[in-house]
């Protein structure tokens, strides 16, 4: 509902703005009320919050200038017109001085009130929306933002959408995920807003991952939360390769339970992935994989032991065969990323044991889920799994391998260097170089100390820093894209998460 208050010592005079108001249609529902000056108004002000102030300007006790600048440091959120039979420039000049909406002149046409009431509800509108979003954002991050509310008075309820491009992240070690491309060349949020309707309001947010978007949507009806997810499903299969899997609520909830909501949903999409295939997820459906302890149902079958003996063989072609009859099982048994991950890595465990220490078979897993999170194609991630398989055999190294190693290194670090601000994608880098990305983070890390990916990272952001210090005046969206972050949210909490200060607060320095 918005509340009006007219303000106008000549009664005939108020009963006609407030006709005036009345004849426009501005979908919601109005409350208008009258003051005969601007003492009286105030009174009212303070028994009651309101959205629009008309006033008069020359009227016994307070004037609308004076009313406008108690309002002003008040309730400075109250958008305030002014309604005079003069045009003054001495007041138009007061009137911007304490924040006036504007100036309409007695005596008031219907054409120009509604013209005025477009642009006043376009900023109400406006406003409600970004408070909207923050309330919604804010909630999502676990904070407690006031009860949302509908036009009607009611509590807004909402549908929740966690969607994931591609893998779903296993390592912290996001910057070269092939969703970061996606992301960079659609909008989600506009997306949606093509396939709702009028009356439902749609919000994207970034999620916990950078493979991941969260849809916010206002909604009167459940069915349409898996309406609007098919629909997006659609759309997105229509856009990029990259299949998608969107994880709902079913239900619709308010403000006070979107963190658990998203929440569970994250757990789900963890637990529930398939590799390589759309789906949509909903909570309910499967209530011990969308538990936080959730175990994988045992898929090894005939595959533990066939690869052993592929292991044993030591021949590359034999692993690679054996992964892929491998991958070929678990798609057809709908195997979970996450249950596909435990065979490989008790493999990794029980094979590799006498060979290498406890450091390099964490640091193989590691490798093993950098790949799955980075899978696009099921022959692409048998490749990967093949390599971190057999650079983990025993191997002699020599001397014009250790050049050779070195040198590949110092051209991916001049390309790094020379592309930081391009969109640089583990594919990518394998295209450019001719190697599985598994093996060139395990030769860089050996002669660099850090993944590719890591090295990015650390130099985009060293360069941001510069641009911060040197540019002070830059906005951190401009920093952002030129140091090769397409996403400003997602800039910022890498750069937090480097430097322990938000790039505002860098910027800020002395």
């Amino acid at each position: 509902m918005i509340r009006i208050l007219v303000v106008e010592d000549e009664p005939p005079i108020a009963r006609g703005i407030i006709k005036l108001i009345q004849s426009y249609d501005c979908g919601q529902e109005m409350d208008i009320q009258s003051a005969i000056n601007g003492k009286r108004a105030l009174e009212q002000l303070e028994s009651a919050p309101f959205d629009i102030v008309f006033t008069d300007i020359k009227m016994p006790l307070m004037t609308g200038i004076e009313l406008a600048e108690q309002i002003q440091k008040r309730y400075p959120e109250i958008i305030t017109i002014m309604i005079s039979g003069y045009q003054d420039f001495d007041y138009a000049r007061k009137a911007i001085q304490y924040k006036v909406f504007d100036y309409i002149l007695k005596p008031v046409k219907k054409e120009d009130m509604h013209h005025l009431l477009d642009h006043v509800f376009e900023k109400i509108n406006s406003r409600n929306l970004q408070k909207n979003r923050s309330d919604i954002f804010r909630a999502i991050q676990n904070e407690a933002p006031a009860p949302a509310t509908s036009q009607r008075g009611e509590t807004q309820l909402y549908a929740v959408l966690l969607m994931c491009a591609g893998a779903f992240p296993l390592t912290p070690d996001e910057s070269l995920l092939p969703a970061i491309s996606l992301y960079s060349q659609i909008d989600v949020e506009q997306i949606v807003e093509s396939m709702t309707t009028p009356s439902e309001v749609s919000m994207c947010f970034n999620g916990k991952s950078s493979a991941e978007r969260i849809v916010v949507v206002s909604v009167d009806n459940p069915e349409r939360i898996h309406q609007i997810a098919a629909d997006l499903m659609q759309q997105l299969g229509q856009i990029s390769h990259l299949p998608v899997t969107i994880a709902t609520n079913g239900e619709l909830i308010d403000l006070n339970h979107l963190y658990t909501t998203f929440i569970k949903l994250r757990t789900m999409l963890h637990n529930r992935l398939v590799l390589f295939q759309s789906n949509i997820f909903c909570l309910g459906e499967n209530e011990a994989q969308e538990k936080d302890d959730y175990v994988p149902e045992n898929k090894e079958s005939s595959v533990y032991n066939e690869m052993l003996v592929a292991l044993k063989t030591g021949s590359k072609e034999r692993i690679h065969e054996s992964v892929l009859s491998s991958l070929n099982e678990f798609a057809e048994q709908n195997a979970t990323q996450l249950e596909s991950i435990f065979v490989f890595e008790r493999i990794l465990s029980t094979f590799f044991s006498g060979n290498l220490s406890g450091k390099q078979i964490v640091q193989a897993k590691t490798d093993l889920r950098t790949a799955f999170s980075n899978a696009t194609t099921q022959n692409s991630l048998c490749d990967e799994i093949t390599e971190i398989f057999c650079y983990s055999l025993p191997n002699e190294e020599n001397d014009e391998k250790a050049n050779s190693h070195q040198h590949l290194c110092d051209n991916i670090e001049s390309y790094l260097k020379a592309n930081y601000d391009k969109n640089i994608t583990n594919t990518l880098l394998s295209q450019e170089f001719g190697f599985v990305s598994s093996y060139i983070s395990k030769i860089f890390r050996e002669h660099k100390g850090m993944s590719p990916s890591e090295y990015l990272t650390n130099f985009r952001i060293g360069m941001a820093k510069e641009i911060l210090t040197s540019q002070p005046e830059t906005l951190v969206k401009e920093v952002a894209r030129t140091v090769g972050f397409n996403d400003q949210h997602y800039f910022s909490k890498i750069f937090k998460r480097e430097t322990g200060m938000w790039p505002t607060e860098f910027q800020g320095q002395k």
